[in-house]
C-alpha cells in the first residue's frame, strides 16, 4: 500500500484498525471525494487479498456493529446535552423577564410614592401658606389699625 492510499483512505473511510475518526460532514466528504477522483483517478492494482477465515468477518462485522452503536449513542447524547442547554437558556430568560417585570413594578411602586409625596407636600404648603398669610394680614392691619387709632387719639388730645 502507497502512502498516497493510506492518505486517500483516512480522508475517505471513518476507522483506521481500531481507530474511529472523526465524522466529516456529508457535504465536504463528497467535495473531497471528487477533487481526488479528478487529480488522482484510482489505479487498480490487483491485490489479491488472502480469505478471511469465517471467525474473522464475524468479529469485524460485531465491530462495526458496536462503533455503529457507539457513534448513535454519541450522537443522542449531544442531543441530550443540547436540548437541555436551550431548556436552561430558556429558563434563564425566564428569569431574566420576571426580574425586568419586577423591577419595573418597584419603579412604578417608587414614582407612585413620589408623586403622593409630593402632592401631599404641596397641599400642606398651601394650607400653611394661605393660613399664614391671612392670619398674619389679618392681625398686623389689626395691629396698624389699632396704633394709628392710638396715634389719633394721642394727637386729639393734645
Amino acid at each position: 500500500m502507497t502512502i498516497g492510499n493510506v492518505v486517500r483512505q483516512f480522508l475517505t473511510k471513518l476507522d483506521w484498525y481500531d481507530t474511529l475518526f472523526p465524522r466529516i460532514p456529508v457535504p465536504i466528504q463528497m467535495s473531497i471525494d471528487s477533487k481526488l477522483s479528478q487529480k488522482f483517478p484510482i489505479v487498480t492494482a490487483k491485490v489479491v487479498e488472502p480469505p478471511q477465515p469465517q471467525r474473522e468477518r464475524r468479529r469485524e462485522k460485531s465491530r462495526s456493529r458496536e462503533r455503529e452503536r457507539e457513534r448513535e449513542r454519541e450522537i443522542r447524547e449531544r442531543q441530550r446535552e443540547r436540548e437541555l442547554e436551550r431548556e436552561r437558556e430558556r429558563e434563564r430568560e425566564r428569569r431574566e423577564r420576571e426580574r425586568e417585570r419586577e423591577r419595573e413594578r418597584d419603579r412604578d411602586r417608587e414614582r407612585e410614592r413620589d408623586r403622593d409625596r409630593d402632592d401631599r407636600k404641596k397641599k400642606r404648603h398651601h394650607r400653611d401658606r394661605s393660613r399664614s398669610r391671612s392670619r398674619d394680614r389679618g392681625s398686623s392691619r389689626n395691629k396698624d389699625r389699632s396704633r394709628s387709632r392710638e396715634r389719633r387719639r394721642r394727637d386729639d388730645r393734645r
